[in-house]
C-alpha cells in the first residue's frame, strides 16, 4: 500500500516536465535569434573596421609617396633641373 502514493507523487512532476520543454524551446529560439543578430552586428562592425583600415593604409601610403616625390623635385631643383626632366 505504500507503493501507490509514491507513484502518484512521481506522476505530478511528469506533468510539469511536459509543459516545460515548450518554454525551453521558446527560450532557446530567442537565444538563437539574439545570437544570430549579435553575429550579424559583429560582421558589420568588422566590415566597417576593415574598410576604415584600408582607407587609413592608403592614406599613409599616399602621404609617404608624396614625400618621396617632393624630395625628388627638391633634388632636381637643387641640381638645376626642371621638374618635367628638360634641362
Amino acid at each position: 500500500m505504500t507503493g501507490a502514493p509514491a507513484v502518484e507523487a512521481e506522476a505530478a512532476p511528469n506533468t510539469d516536465v511536459v509543459t516545460r520543454p515548450d518554454e525551453d524551446k521558446v527560450d532557446w529560439r530567442d537565444a538563437a535569434l539574439r545570437l544570430r543578430a549579435d553575429m550579424e552586428n559583429y560582421h558589420k562592425r568588422q566590415q566597417r573596421w576593415a574598410e576604415s583600415e584600408l582607407l587609413r593604409s592608403k592614406s599613409q601610403l599616399l602621404t609617404k609617396l608624396l614625400e618621396v616625390v617632393d624630395l625628388i623635385e627638391r633634388a632636381g631643383q637643387h641640381r638645376g633641373d626642371s621638374p618635367d626632366g628638360a634641362p
